[in-house]
């Protein structure tokens, strides 16, 4: 059965996909939902989050954004001094903590709504671009007032540029300093006449930011004036080394070399079921992901962005601004995670400078998944 997302106070719920006379109640009760938030005085809005899960966001926000503020009405957003205040979207999961007798979750934080918004127009075929839109992911740990104590930055699926959580949990099945995660998530492969969707299930240790197992529910494939093409998978396992994976509409079945615990690779799950044909894919490479100017074509007046997945980026201009990079390629402006990024080159004309005067002229980034103790 497909199941869409729903967002429930900054937790991910999943709902089975309902029939038109459902949909028609639902939109009515939602029309309801909006009247009321309308309505809601000052104030309501943090007060419907619960104070403790409240403090964390506050205090997770305040922590990545140093000296922004939070606010909570009319809509939550963030203002950092000296720009305009942005939306904020800010799932959280939270529970108590047996190491510290406080709280410990997972959120990750999405401002402005863009990457909804990118998702929602490319399914329409609206959008020729390619922007990178991965997905960071907070593991945290709070006293019991819900300021945030200490916490690491990940990155999921580093290397894919357009991912997008659905339901986060953690699980005790790690004896080290992080908790193991479990995470259902979609990547999206972004083309100019397709957009294919995988839905993940996985786990992730937290401690050194790999999955531990990665499985797929299914594939969604959507063709410019075609139908929705769906495939629900299940997944059985006829040897230590091989699996079977089965399109319960219609039978279809593959096998997929992997041993166990598996973690699926995405490319070759799309070529074993014939979906991987290059120009629908858009994992993070120079060609596709990011707008470049690519591979052996930099002349010596552009700064070279190295990625960690090997491939180069050319820039005309190259800075960092706060946790990401920003270069510019003629008018455009673009940026990507300081954690997809290896090493920034200097242009090879720039002329010869101390590091006092350029300190930016050759940079590598702090692009490890970091543990921070704020202050």
């Amino acid at each position: 059965m497909k199941v869409e997302p729903h967002w429930n106070g900054g937790y991910i719920e999943r709902l089975p996909k309902q029939p038109l006379s459902a949909q028609i109640i639902l939109a009515l009760l939602l029309l309801a939902l909006a009247t009321s938030a309308a309505q809601m005085k000052p104030g309501d809005r943090r007060k419907a989050y619960g104070e403790a899960r409240a403090s964390v966001i506050e205090s997770l926000l305040a922590t990545v954004y140093p000296g922004a503020d939070v606010v909570w009405d009319p809509a939550l957003m963030l203002r950092v001094p000296g720009d305009t205040p942005r939306m904020v979207e800010v799932p959280v999961y939270v529970r108590g903590s047996a190491a510290n007798g406080g709280l410990e979750g997972i959120a990750t934080i999405e401002l402005e709504g863009k990457k909804e918004q990118y998702i929602f127009e490319a399914q329409g075929f609206r959008r020729a671009d390619r922007p990178v839109f991965p997905t960071e992911l907070f593991v945290f740990r709070a006293n019991t007032a819900g300021r945030i104590q200490k916490y690491k930055r990940l990155v999921i699926d580093e290397g894919e540029p357009l991912t997008e959580v659905k339901t986060m949990s953690m699980q005790d099945w790690s004896q080290k300093e992080w908790s193991v995660l479990e995470l259902q998530y979609d990547t999206h492969r972004v083309g100019p006449n397709s957009l294919t969707t995988i839905e993940w299930h996985s786990t992730l240790d937290a401690n050194t930011g790999q999955f531990i197992t990665r499985l797929p529910y299914g594939i969604t494939r959507k063709v410019r004036g075609g139908s929705e093409q769906p495939f629900f998978f299940g997944i059985s396992r006829n040897s230590p080394t091989t699996l079977l994976i089965t399109n319960r509409f219609g039978g279809e079945t593959h096998p997929y070399n992997c041993s166990d615990p598996c973690v699926m690779d995405a490319d070759t799950l799309l070529s074993e079921w014939k979906l991987n044909d290059g120009a629908t894919a858009t994992k993070l490479t120079a060609k596709s992901a990011i707008p470049t100017s690519v591979g052996d074509t930099g002349d010596a007046s552009q700064a070279t962005i190295r990625l960690k997945n090997g491939r180069t980026v050319h820039a005309d201009s190259v800075k960092e601004v706060g946790d990401k990079i920003e270069y510019t390629l003629g008018d455009s402006v673009y940026g990507i995670p300081k954690s997809l990024v290896q090493e920034i080159v200097p242009p090879a004309n720039a002329r010869p400078s101390s590091q006092n005067d350029n300190p930016g002229a050759t940079t590598q980034p702090s692009t490890q998944a970091q543990t921070s103790q704020p202050e």
